[in-house]
Order: C-alpha cells, then sequence, then structure tokens
C-alpha cells in the first residue's frame, strides 16, 4: 500500500477509535486523530499519530481549518467519521453531535475543498432497531430502519444525511455492540452482573437498547 496515504479518524480517544488508529498505522497510512484537546491519549502514544481538533460547532472555523490543513497537507484520502455519543443526560445531544456535526462536518469538507476519496460514517446496528428476537433472522441491508432509541434514530438521521450528499464516495457501517481490551461500557456491566448486582438487563451501551441475558 501507498504508505504516502493519508487517513482522519474522528473520535480517536474512544475505545472503538483507538483500535482503528491503531489498525491504520499497522497499515502504513498516515495517521491524524481527531480528538478535543482535553480528550485522553491514552491509546494514542504512538509517535506516529498525528492530532487535529475538529470545531464541529462551527462550520465557518471548521471550513476555514480544513481549508488550512489543505493548504499544508494536501486532502485526506480517507475519512473515518467515528466521533460520537452513545449516552448523554440531555437528549438533544444525540441529533446534535450525531447527526447535525455529521452534516457540518460533510460540508466544511466539500466546501473546503478537502474531499476524501472515500468517507465512512461509524454509525450502529442500532438505526435498524430491534432483531426478530423470534426467528432470530440476520438484519439485512435492505431491511426498514425502525429505530428504537433515540441514539439510534440520531444514527439514522446521520445515515440519511451522508447519503443525501454528492461531494464524495461513502460507507456506511453498522456494528453491533462492540466489547474487548480497554473498554469500559461492557465491562462494567459484565462485573455488575457477575456481582449480583444487575441479574436481567445489560444497559444500552453501544447499542442504544436493552439485551436480555438468558
Amino acid at each position: 500500500m501507498d504508505e504516502q496515504k493519508r487517513i482522519l479518524i474522528t473520535g480517536a480517544s474512544g475505545f472503538i477509535g483507538g483500535f482503528l488508529v491503531k489498525e491504520a498505522l499497522q497499515r502504513g497510512y498516515n495517521v491524524w486523530a481527531g480528538i478535543r484537546p482535553n480528550s485522553s491519549r491514552e491509546y494514542l502514544k504512538d509517535e506516529r499519530i498525528r492530532f487535529i481538533h475538529l470545531r464541529y460547532e462551527d462550520k465557518a472555523a471548521l471550513t476555514a481549518q480544513l481549508r488550512e490543513f489543505v493548504a499544508e497537507s494536501g486532502a485526506w484520502h480517507y475519512v473515518v467519521h467515528n466521533a460520537g455519543i452513545t449516552k448523554t443526560l440531555c437528549t438533544n445531544d444525540f441529533y446534535k453531535v450525531n447527526a447535525h456535526y455529521t452534516q457540518t462536518f460533510i460540508e466544511a469538507l466539500a466546501e473546503s475543498g478537502c474531499r476524501p476519496q472515500k468517507f465512512l460514517l461509524m454509525s450502529s446496528l442500532s438505526s435498524y432497531g430491534a432483531v426478530d428476537e423470534i426467528s432470530f433472522r440476520p438484519i439485512r441491508t435492505d431491511d426498514e430502519q425502525r429505530p428504537d432509541s433515540i441514539y439510534g434514530k440520531s444514527k439514522l438521521q446521520a445515515e440519511r444525511l451522508v447519503k443525501a450528499q454528492t461531494f464524495f464516495p461513502y460507507i456506511i457501517f453498522c456494528p453491533t455492540g462492540v466489547y474487548g481490551p480497554g473498554d469500559k461500557d461492557y465491562l462494567m456491566e459484565i462485573k455488575s452482573i457477575q456481582s449480583g448486582r444487575i441479574s436481567f438487563f445489560v444497559l444500552r451501551a453501544y447499542m442504544g437498547r436493552a439485551i436480555r441475558i438468558t
């Protein structure tokens, strides 16, 4: 693979984002990690990582920032938009961060000349809603999307925004709940189940809905 390929991974300080950065480095990409100034860099200590704080809340400032980045480094070949929230005390924040910021980012990339060759949106299986718990038929991409949580609805809105744009090719990835080394949400629930404090449901965590434990 061309070692000069540039990739931006937003939400890089999170559990999934950290693994995406690690994989991109292993594949030889020049990696930019999109994180907030106060975000943890516990899993982002590789000296090859470049960091950038993207101002999603201000489209004009974000567009100017990206235009300056293109002048200095060239556009990213690939953008993995993994930034988002899975839990919040204010439900409107789901739509602001997961959907509105996605739209702002897409438009800023296009207007600044920072159009990637491929844009990957990290969505969620929650955008499809509840699975068939009788037949357990796997979800298909042509199934009707009927999210049953505000989180899922916000991710579906982000998907629709990506599909509606015509600036660059895209891929939408909808993972189910993800856990492994470094995860804290599922680990907390597993420990609670083991201790007997929770015996029936795992909280919504990444999937945005309760999962029955049998």
